[in-house]
């Protein structure tokens, strides 16, 4: 029983650091943060396109895209796996949109100083 109960406790501590440790493979947290800020400033252009042309509206998406991820030295699989990851850890991907919202006040607010 109390082997159960230690081997019980050391999942808890080995789940907590996992939260932490990203997989060598993915988008580390300050890379994320960076490709993310793009691509919602993309979106954002694309939103405010005004285009009525939901085709070219999408492709236009897709070029942006392709852009941010060239900047970035990202692959569109590597970003949707990190992506994926971070979804599957909330407390992470609240993190990294909490850094991504500070990065694009400031950019606004500077842009409003000028």
């Amino acid at each position: 029983m109390k082997l159960e109960i230690i081997l019980f406790i050391i999942l808890i501590f080995a789940s907590c650091d996992s939260e932490k440790s990203v997989p060598s493979d993915l988008l580390q947290p300050e890379k994320m943060t960076e490709v993310l800020e793009d691509i919602y400033l993309s979106e954002g252009i694309v939103a405010n396109s005004g285009s009525q042309d939901r085709a070219a509206e999408r492709q236009m998406a897709i070029d942006y895209y392709s852009v941010v991820y060239k900047k970035h030295k990202v692959d569109s699989t590597v970003f949707r796996k990190s992506f994926d990851y971070y979804s599957m850890h909330p407390k992470l991907m609240q993190q990294i949109h909490e850094q991504v919202i500070d990065r694009l006040s400031k950019k606004n607010l500077e842009l409003y100083k000028k």
